[in-house]
């Protein structure tokens, strides 16, 4: 190899940031069960966020109490200190507090028909954390749903009615689908709060 090759090599090895896990963004979940079907939310966001390759992606143990949201003597310098343990550079907590279905009134002909529409329903919050710089990015409500497929009632405006009720595949497909939406926007919303770690920022 030619001396001029050599120094090439060694100055692209300076110059070039280098990507480690002191860059990499920690997710952690943590989901409310759903009563109506199985959820996966992190196993789709986990999908989503391998299209990553410029960072690591590191997940966090959803059962570790540290990172408990409701406790109130955890501090920023706290959630800092979890963080470098793993090397990463933001902390991403992504916490669902309610996954449901939900009967909403469409339209009505007085003391005739009543329609009713079929929600599939996420809420939760997403916060971020820059572990670096010990300050938080964001934190922001989540709310995804889907629509399930029209119910018509006919003669009694009664939202209990076993005939509004969605067969149990459908409600696995609505729960499907919504998981990917909820996915997909929070991905985004991952990508773009934590520029940080792509831009050397």
């Amino acid at each position: 190899m030619s001396r001029q090759v050599c120094i090439f090599i060694a100055a692209v090895l300076i110059v070039a940031p280098a990507v480690s896990a002191g860059d990499g963004i920690m997710v952690k979940i943590t989901s409310a069960p759903c009563p109506w079907a199985d959820t996966h939310l992190e196993e789709v966001l986990g999908i989503d966020l391998s299209t990553i390759t410029t960072v690591p992606v590191i997940w966090l143990d959803s059962s570790d109490s540290l990172l408990s949201p409701v406790d109130p003597q955890t501090t920023f310098s706290d959630l800092a200190a979890y963080g470098r343990r793993f090397g990463g550079r933001y902390l991403v907590e992504v916490m669902i507090d309610r996954i449901d279905l939900e009967k909403r009134k469409k339209s009505v002909i007085p003391l005739l028909l009543f329609r009713y529409r079929v929600y599939g329903v996420m809420t939760g919050t997403l916060r971020i954390i820059d572990v670096e710089k010990e300050r938080l990015v964001d934190m922001q409500a989540l709310t995804y749903e889907i629509e399930a497929a029209c119910q018509v009632q006919v003669f009694d405006d009664d939202e209990d009615d076993p005939a509004l009720l969605l067969p149990p595949d459908d409600k696995m497909r609505l729960f499907r689908r919504l998981d990917e939406r909820a996915a997909a926007g929070i991905c985004v919303e991952i990508r773009k709060l934590t520029r940080g770690a792509f831009l050397g920022g």
